[in-house]
């Protein structure tokens, strides 16, 4: 049942691509003087054979660096010639220095990517908890493009961009 989830989530990211991006063009501030947004950028880097990938980069908010990206990424088994899978990491607050602090939220989405090393990816951003029975608030998200082409059993690092949205 879960793999059936995914597999939806995942198709729906296919059939609309940008329409978190295209929502996020307002300056925050039109929206909610709480929450800030801005660009991310960083390396992709797609799971090998048996293992997993992961994600590492930084979330802009005019120029300055906020927040840094660490993440997981979890293949998942999934119908007919679709490849892709969970992201699984945290969100952690930069000092001035740039030093990364103690993790603020967690994130969790999903990725699908195409033959050629090019896909998808959007995540929500959600408070830190141990309790996997416990609802999440939802405190924000992020989604973008990615590729990181890889061939003759060549393991390459890939490129990420996109858009993110927190509220405090």
């Amino acid at each position: 049942m879960l793999r059936n989830l995914l597999a939806g989530a995942l198709v729906a990211l296919l059939a609309s691509p940008v329409a978190l991006l295209s929502a996020q063009a307002t300056e925050p501030d039109a929206i909610t003087p709480d929450c800030i947004s801005g660009q991310a950028f960083g390396a992709w880097d797609l799971p090998s054979e048996g293992g997993s990938g992961h994600v590492r980069g930084l979330l802009l908010q005019v120029g300055e660096r906020q927040l840094a990206l660490e993440a997981k990424l979890i293949p998942v088994r999934l119908p007919g010639d679709l490849r892709g899978g969970r992201i699984d990491g945290v969100l952690l607050p930069l000092t001035p220095d740039g030093v990364a602090q103690l993790p603020i939220a967690e994130v969790h989405g999903t990725y699908v990517v195409g033959r050629d090393g090019r896909g998808r990816f959007e995540a929500a951003f959600t408070e830190l908890t141990r309790d996997p029975a416990r609802s999440l608030e939802r405190l924000g998200r992020i989604a973008g493009l990615f590729r990181d082409p890889q061939g003759d059993g060549e393991n390459t690092l890939g490129r990420f961009a996109g858009r993110w949205v927190l509220c405090r």
